[in-house]
């Protein structure tokens, strides 16, 4: 692994997220991204939607996500 890699800012590419609409899931359990993440995205992008799946790490299962989250 390298240690010495610099963190990048994607924050401006995630506003070209603002001109289109936007579904953003979260598992509530995740430990990749952080509540205070996801209440910036959607301070970044006002009209974007949030779900936070609950009982759920970061990978949702593809088909019970496609289902909806209440038969989670």
């Amino acid at each position: 692994f390298i240690t010495t890699a610099k963190a990048v800012n994607l924050w401006p590419f995630f506003h070209a997220f603002r001109m289109m609409p936007v579904l953003a899931i979260r598992g509530a359990l995740s430990d990749l991204l952080a509540p205070a993440i996801f209440d910036r995205m959607q301070a970044e992008v006002p009209h974007l939607k949030r779900v936070t799946v609950p009982n759920r790490g970061h990978a949702l299962a593809r088909r019970a996500a496609l289902r909806g989250h209440r038969d989670l």
